[in-house]
């Protein structure tokens, strides 16, 4: 793999790989101890070493500050997990409340109500503070690998509808039908 020589000392630059918490890889300098960002791929690396400016080198001690290496499976998937709870609590509401007979006193369906209404609250603004997080993780990463993980993002919104939708239909109506008439 070809890689230029250090656009700001003009030394010979080396490819490097991450191994400790992560795996990634990055070109650097020893002599001038400037380096590229962290990247999924070598060939990624080199690309962005042999196109950058000296103004886009890092210190080498920063590195793993900037490193930025998101997979598109956890992106789906956190984003499926905190989606997936953000609207656990009012599909559990909706249940407890169809499964409750008629002659319940009203302030238990109120109460659940309320609570319904608290988890929305809390949830939204846990929800749209790890959004924004991911939203700006994503910007910061190469155009192929921010159209992957924009996918899975959206992949991983979606399917949380079908899936408390088959969680209502299939597990949680038929439970509260049994609960509410016996």
């Amino acid at each position: 793999m070809y890689l230029k020589s250090c656009p700001i000392c003009g030394s010979e630059a080396e490819m490097s790989e991450v191994t400790e918490d992560r795996t990634g890889y990055y070109c650097e300098c020893y002599e001038c101890g400037k380096s590229t960002d962290e990247f999924a791929s070598k060939q990624t690396a080199a690309d962005a070493w042999n196109h950058s400016r000296a103004s886009d080198l890092k210190d080498t001690e920063l590195r793993g500050v900037y490193a930025v290496i998101i997979n598109p499976f956890k992106t789906w998937w956190y984003t499926f997990i905190r989606f997936f709870s953000y609207l656990f609590g009012p599909v559990l509401v909706y249940f407890i409340v169809s499964s409750l007979s008629t002659n319940y006193p009203t302030v238990l369906s109120v109460g659940m109500y309320f609570f319904g209404v608290i988890w929305l609250s809390i949830g939204t603004y846990l929800y749209i503070k790890f959004l924004k997080k991911r939203i700006k993780i994503i910007r910061r990463l190469i155009k192929k690998e921010r159209i992957t993980n924009t996918i899975a993002l959206i992949f991983g919104h979606i399917l949380v509808f079908f899936a408390h939708g088959a969680l209502l239909w299939f597990v949680l109506i038929p439970y509260a039908e049994i609960c509410r008439y016996g």
